[in-house]
């Protein structure tokens, strides 16, 4: 664990010490509350079903510029090798890679609560869709940083890497709208955009839990067999 700390460590110092995180961060919390108030003052219901709504779109094209650098920087700049040479094991350096993502998306997701306390103080708000929200927009962020940081170990063009997560990502996001799932049901079962539409409900059932961390540890893994394969060339 305290390799895995380490790699986490030094990639959100890497991420503070670039304008990376102050771009991410401040750009999706602009588009969001943007979205939100703008829809907010339209519609007379006082919830915040806007907020999370907006999620899965922003995440699909804000999340891949995050991932994009994190193997293929490394590639680039010659410090794969080193990194693959050190005494750790590769799915620390996997993990540590994935939290530092992971941690900078939660600590923007947290910055959004100002949003749920403005509306609550209007209008009393059922706090079980926004925690199930909350719940759904980390577990949805985690599949994407899953697959970006895929995409980032196969190559070392880091534009090349932000549009296969783009695709990828959208491939498994927008199957799940209801202009496919009504013609084609069964791919509700395989879109992150169905499974976080129900917890985003507050609805929050086992089956979607395990379904986005099986999705998080097969792009991991698939992230593991690319380093394996490059340690044994």
């Amino acid at each position: 664990m305290s390799n895995t700390f380490a790699v986490m460590m030094k990639e959100i110092r890497s991420y503070i010490n670039s304008p990376i995180a102050f771009l991410f961060s401040s750009m999706l919390l602009g588009l969001i509350g943007y979205l939100f108030y703008m829809d907010f003052f339209v519609r007379p219901v006082a919830d915040v079903r806007a907020m999370f709504g907006t999620m899965p779109i922003l995440f699909t094209f804000f999340l891949p510029g995050l991932t994009m650098r994190l193997w293929s920087e490394e590639k680039k700049v010659g410090t794969l090798e080193t990194l693959l040479t050190m005494p750790m094991k590769n799915y620390q350096l996997i993990l540590g890679k994935f939290f530092a993502c992971l941690g900078l998306l939660v600590a923007t997701l947290v910055l959004t609560l100002p949003i749920p306390l403005t509306v609550n103080s209007l209008h009393p708000l059922d706090f079980g869709p926004v925690i199930g929200g909350y719940l759904g927009a980390i577990l949805l962020g985690a599949s994407f940083i899953a697959i970006g940081i895929f995409f980032s170990s196969i190559t070392e063009n880091q534009f090349v890497a932000f549009i296969l997560t783009i695709f990828v990502g959208a491939l498994f996001t927008f199957i799940g709208l209801d202009v496919i799932t009504s013609k084609l049901p069964f791919f509700a079962d395989f879109s992150l955009l169905s499974r976080f539409g129900s917890i985003a409900q507050g609805i929050v059932d086992s089956k979607d839990i395990l379904f986005y961390l099986t999705f998080v540890a097969l792009f991991l893994g698939l992230n593991f067999m690319t380093l394996e394969l490059r340690r044994w060339r």
